[in-house]
């Protein structure tokens, strides 16, 4: 379902959780979010045949169409950027698409999630443009990820302390290490 009806659906308690919630304050506010598990890369991708290039002024790419998921946020500077021309739809692989299609120009989206699509398991008909892509230099920032519980649900604390408890069981297990070095990701959890 589209990322922005998901966040609604736990606000309302239709969903216990969901999960890859980038923390901002606003959703501090809104959910019971659990200890950070991830730290994400926000960054642009461009079609290899384009050349727009990022230094890390937004201001700069004024003139450029930038899609991004409905209901995602990238950076407070880039969220707040009212002067960008920002494309919104409702998943990561129209974005993709339409880059492909030269309907828009840049990407902003998780380095992480673009990895994902270079992953053995997609589809050949998407694995067939990932070649054609290309991450810029300048990274947008990096957000945590965590999971994202209602706080009307009064069984939230207890499914949020059960995931603490089982992700730090996998960490000091070593299997939580096994997959980050498996799939390059940097957890961003605390010591335990």
């Amino acid at each position: 379902m589209p990322w922005s009806r998901a966040l609604k659906e736990v606000q309302k308690s239709t969903f216990d959780g969901a999960f890859a919630v980038w923390y901002t304050h606003e959703r501090n506010e809104q959910f019971l979010l659990s200890s950070p598990y991830l730290t994400e890369d926000l960054v642009f991708i461009k079609s290899k045949a384009n050349e727009i290039s990022y230094d890390g002024d937004l201001s700069k790419l004024r003139d450029v169409t930038i899609g991004v998921v409905t209901g995602w946020t990238i950076s407070p500077e880039f969220d707040s950027a009212s002067y960008l021309n920002k494309y919104q739809v409702t998943s990561t692989e129209q974005l993709f698409e339409m880059l492909k299609q030269g309907r828009i120009d840049l990407v902003a989206t998780s380095l992480q999630m673009y990895k994902g699509f270079n992953d053995k398991n997609q589809k050949d008909t998407f694995k067939k443009y990932i070649n054609e892509f290309d991450v810029l230099a300048n990274k947008l920032g990096s957000l945590s990820s965590h999971v994202a519980f209602p706080k009307s649900s009064p069984k939230s604390n207890l499914f949020k302390k059960s995931f603490e408890q089982g992700l730090k069981k996998i960490f000091l297990n070593k299997k939580l290490a096994k997959i980050e070095q498996k799939f390059g990701y940097k957890t961003g959890l605390p010591c335990y």
